[in-house]
């Protein structure tokens, strides 16, 4: 048996909703859907005391990205190497331009654009948060 068709959204936990959709949103995504969600509901599927979370359903391609703002929200990114640590990676047809945009909007960058021997560029970035992005072209 084979449960699930497929990879319906991927959420992440930021600070400021509003802040995180705009960064977002310069690679394309548009909100679909926003909504504020509470209750003892939220608390127990979520695992968080008193949860109250603003949600905003960001979509491109086919791809669902939902960004959650708790009200409280605790800690920081865990580093690349954590387990559970993940990324989006978001595929460019000109990787150089898409930094030099970003760069100019005052985006971090990790490291230099990095040329993989198979062709593949790719760079790590980070979101207002410090979630890590990737960008990558493929040759």
């Amino acid at each position: 048996m084979t449960i699930g068709n497929c990879v319906h959204h991927t959420g992440l936990t930021v600070t400021d909703l509003q802040r995180s959709v705009d960064f977002y949103r310069k690679f394309g995504f548009e909100e679909e859907e926003r909504l504020e969600d509470a209750g003892p509901e939220v608390a127990v599927g979520t695992g968080v005391p008193n949860a109250r979370i603003d949600v905003a359903m960001l979509v491109r391609d086919g791809v669902r990205l939902e960004l959650l703002a708790y009200e409280k929200t605790v800690g920081s990114p865990p580093p690349n190497n954590t387990v559970g640590a993940a990324h989006i990676a978001i595929e460019v047809a000109d990787i150089d331009a898409a930094v030099d945009e970003l760069s100019r909007d005052g985006v971090r960058f990790v490291s230099k654009v990095i040329d993989h021997p198979s062709g593949l560029r790719w760079v790590y970035l980070r979101d207002p948060d410090g979630i890590t992005t990737e960008l990558f072209q493929v040759a």
